[in-house]
């Protein structure tokens, strides 16, 4: 129908291809905007007003018609692949604007914590908690065995010495 494509090529000087393939406002927007304009080429063209939107009860106005507009399809499947790649880039960006605001927030810790311990405290305190260095405590005034770590190699047996005690 004529009154059709005149409404949507009235409405579609406002739009751009790649919103209404992207963006479900603007494709809402779009069929709205189409509806309003059909409804008052409609009736010119029958003679009447001849048709309502689905608004109507039978004892109100007729209303707006509806339209329903699917998602455009390029014919050309480069424009398709380029608008994902697009969308993957944009994507991309974000996670790593994510990725930056939480490595300054880290950063900041860091800041905070070499203010407070001082440099070598900080890396005392990273180092501890990495596992790298072990810490224990000592108490005073007591007795305690610390175990040596073994190189890997077998041990050398004692031999007795002169006054018979073992020795190495």
């Amino acid at each position: 129908m004529p009154q059709i494509d005149r409404a949507l090529a009235a409405v579609a000087v406002n739009y751009n291809w790649a919103e209404l393939y992207n963006n479900e406002k603007k494709k809402s927007d779009f069929q709205a905007a189409a509806a309003k304009a059909f409804t008052i080429l409609l009736p010119a063209a029958v003679g009447g007003d001849y048709f309502c939107g689905p608004s109507y009860t039978g004892s109100n106005a007729c209303g707006e018609l509806s339209f329903t507009i699917q998602k455009p399809t390029p014919v050309d499947k480069g424009i398709i692949d380029g608008l994902e790649a697009k969308q993957r880039a944009e994507l991309a960006k974000a996670t790593q604007e994510q990725k930056n605001q939480q490595v300054n927030v880290e950063l900041q810790s860091v800041k905070q914590q070499v203010a407070m311990l001082g440099a070598q405290g900080y890396l005392l305190k990273t180092a501890i908690e990495s596992g790298k260095i072990q810490f224990m405590v000592i108490p005073q005034n007591g007795n305690v065995s610390i175990p040596v770590p073994t190189t890997g190699q077998p041990a050398q047996p004692t031999q007795p010495n002169q006054t018979g005690q073992a020795g190495r």
